[in-house]
């Protein structure tokens, strides 16, 4: 490796301020860069260029330059440090993942969508030969949530490709699922459900309006063939069954996101945890009630009957089933106690002005591009997208299966008629668990929401 000698920064900085110019922080800043630039180069001549010991200015000069917002500079830094580190510690050690983390929360910082998917690709390729696999399904993961959130782009149809990059990733987890974890172990619900709802988007995503649903069956079709359009099925667009004749298209992704959810029901009897088996029984019926199909009904009943046999009080069910329910949830909770938790956490993330309005938990959309889908969560993402919002306040009815039939715009910002079309089309689109109570289900009028759905071109920042 040559001797690399970098252009001095603190000089260049130097030249952004006129003689005389500098605050005493700004001297002491260019003080402190060229103290670092000077242990660099000494340390490349006495001891060699590619001796580990520079890592240690350079992440010095790493973090002066980030006070500076100096996100290009930080970047070239990196790659010296990373190459460094392969050098020293070999091209597939894992002593370069923390490093590669750093860079891409750098790379989020600077809105860099190709570096950042670039960088979590090589943590993907060397969790792989770990030995952890766990570790392994937790890249995959977030390499897929990448492409379905900030490195999705900003046109329709670099949405819809990047979306289905994660697909074929979230693909190639549920593969190695049974490999990793053992027949029955509840450890796989959490990823199984994942999969379920990359399978929601999915579906969403087919059933959207029709110039994304054009480009969508467009893009199946040159990954998988032309038999993708016959599995695919008639698409009628819209995932609310009141806006498409009870039907959602999907064709053969329909049965595999039951297959899924039918799985995680399996998985939770086989462990013989009862209350985790009501659970995934109330998911379940979720799906069938997103399918507009008539068991659901018979589902949370089954669902209830499991609670009380598992010695859940009976009150706790009832306040559970008497809030109406967005669907399908973001995550999957194994007791009745977290889903509450969830439920209050979000009622109160959000009240609309009036004391006694009724009100239900705020619904973020996808994107712009799919107004009618919830955005994607992860456990794993270890960055954070601060997006700029549409928003609005609408006051809905919710009718005794769980659609959507009226939305009045209350409030607004800004005022434009294509995006006001776009949130009522959202909220039209959502699809709530009714309240049940003693076995009947109750419709509800003048129910409060906010929705917002994000703008396109969102600033990305880290998590602190």
């Amino acid at each position: 490796m040559r001797l690399i000698r970098l252009p001095s920064i603190a000089a260049a900085f130097a030249l952004m301020w006129s003689p005389g110019g500098f605050a005493a922080s700004d001297e002491e800043w260019l003080e402190r860069m060229q103290v670092q630039e000077n242990l660099l180069e000494e340390l490349q001549s006495t001891r060699g260029p590619t001796d580990l010991s520079l890592v240690e200015p350079l992440q010095a000069m790493i973090v002066l330059l980030r006070e500076r917002s100096e996100y290009g500079r930080v970047a070239e830094l990196q790659e010296h440090q990373l190459e460094l580190m392969r050098i020293n510690y070999g091209p597939e050690s894992v002593e370069l993942i923390p490093l590669l983390k750093e860079m891409v929360l750098n790379g989020v910082e600077a809105g860099d969508r190709e570096g950042v998917s670039d960088f979590l690709q090589q943590m993907r390729v060397l969790n792989s030969v770990q030995g952890d696999p766990v570790a392994h399904l937790e890249a995959i993961e977030l390499q897929a949530y990448w492409y379905k959130t900030g490195g999705a782009g900003q046109t329709h149809k670099q949405r819809v490709v990047s979306f289905f990059d994660a697909h074929e990733l979230v693909d190639e987890l549920e593969i190695l699922l049974d490999d990793v974890f053992d027949a029955g172990d509840p450890s796989i619900v959490p990823w199984l459900y994942r999969v379920y709802m990359n399978r929601y988007l999915l579906l969403g995503l087919l059933n959207s309006d029709r110039e994304v649903r054009a480009i969508a069956r467009e893009e199946l079709v040159w990954r998988e063939g032309s038999d993708a359009l016959w599995a695919i099925g008639r698409s009628t667009g819209g995932t609310n069954a009141s806006s498409t004749a009870g039907r959602w298209g999907g064709g053969r992704f329909i049965p595999e996101a039951q297959e899924t959810v039918e799985k995680i029901t399996e998985v939770m009897e086989t462990a013989g945890d009862l209350e985790a088996q009501a659970m995934a029984t109330i998911y379940e019926a979720d799906f069938h009630l997103l399918m507009n199909w008539a068991s659901a009904w018979r589902k949370y009943d089954e669902a209830r009957e499991l609670l009380r046999e598992a010695g859940v009080p009976e009150e706790r069910i009832s306040l559970f089933f008497s809030r109406p329910q967005q669907i399908p949830y973001s995550r999957f909770h194994p007791t009745l106690e977290e889903a509450i938790a969830r439920q209050e956490a979000d009622l109160s993330r959000w009240r609309p002005a009036g004391e006694d309005a009724a009100h239900v938990a705020e619904f973020t959309a996808w994107s712009e591009s799919v107004p009618n889908v919830r955005f994607p969560d992860s456990d794993h993402v270890f960055w954070n997208e601060a997006s700029s919002y549409y928003e609005a306040e609408l006051d809905i009815n919710i009718n005794s299966v769980g659609f959507v039939p009226h939305v009045d715009v209350l409030e607004f910002e800004p005022e434009n008629n294509e995006v006001r079309y776009r949130l009522r089309r959202a909220a039209e689109d959502l699809r709530f668990r009714p309240i049940m109570e003693d076995n009947r289900r109750r419709r509800m009028h003048d129910v409060h929401i906010r929705v917002l759905i994000p703008r396109d071109g969102t600033e990305m920042v880290e998590v602190e």
